[in-house]
């Protein structure tokens, strides 16, 4: 079981859960230093997942991860040959339960479909861990390259900010 969405425009979905917590899901051309080439930028989604009202989040609702991933699929149906990466919002603290719920919703559903890696950036000069996520499908076409530079730049970023 899943949540109805609806497909606001080529990048942009939302869906209403059973609390009447309203998610939008934005797919953000990547912008990051982890283009590789012209080719493979155009190629490469941010994941942004907001729920506009967090106050009503409650207890654990299995139909969001089911329907955060049909989502990602249906834009993956119409932009083939892409892939994405998940850096979960950080500013209220919570970011590492936000890192978890997303990829045990993609291990959950998508495992046998999508590729995961998972890394964390710890800020050791300010004692706090920032998490990312690279998702893409078994057959997308850059994935051992956009792998290599996904782990490259989280690791130049890391020795940093060290």
């Amino acid at each position: 079981m899943f949540y109805s969405f609806n497909q606001i425009n080529n990048r942009i979905y939302h869906f209403i859960t059973d609390e009447g917590v309203l998610y939008n899901l934005l797919f953000s051309l990547e912008e990051s230093e982890l283009v590789l080439d012209k080719t493979i930028s155009s190629t490469i989604y941010n994941i942004i997942l907001t729920p506009l009202d967090s106050k009503k989040v409650k207890g654990r609702d299995f139909k969001i991860g089911k329907t955060i991933y049909n989502i990602i699929c249906d834009f993956e149906s119409k932009n083939p040959n892409c892939c994405f990466t998940y850096t979960p919002d950080f500013t209220d603290g919570k970011h590492h339960v936000r890192n978890w719920l997303f990829n045990r919703w993609i291990d959950s559903h998508g495992s046998t479909k999508y590729n995961a890696i998972n890394l964390e950036v710890n800020h050791i000069s300010i004692n706090e861990t920032y998490y990312s996520t690279l998702l893409y499908s078994n057959n997308y076409s850059y994935g051992n390259e956009v792998t290599v530079a996904f782990e490259k730049k989280i690791m130049e970023y890391q020795v940093s900010k060290a």
